[in-house]
């Protein structure tokens, strides 16, 4: 978001104004597991064992921002960089 005279500014809501907002971002988890894989009952795999988890990449598509002050929920359009 930019300010009337065009420099960064604060993100607030364009329903109600409010400041308030919450980021829902989503990433792309990488996950091994050391136990192998298995067919259940269900016939679905499943992965025994331990698991280890590398976070990945911000899946920009599914990050979300919702105002807590009226609830109004939208995708931003600019690509997030991340928090500082």
């Amino acid at each position: 978001m930019t300010t009337d005279t065009g420099k960064p500014g604060q993100l607030k809501c364009h329903r109600c104004g409010a400041a308030d907002l919450v980021l829902y971002e989503t990433r792309f988890e990488h996950a091994e597991w050391d136990g192998g894989l298995f067919i259940n009952d269900e016939g679905r795999i499943e992965a025994h064992g331990e698991g280890f988890f590398t976070p990945g990449e911000i899946q920009s598509r599914l990050t979300r921002i919702e105002c807590a002050a009226c609830g109004h929920n939208w995708h931003p359009r600019r690509f997030f960089a991340g928090a500082r």
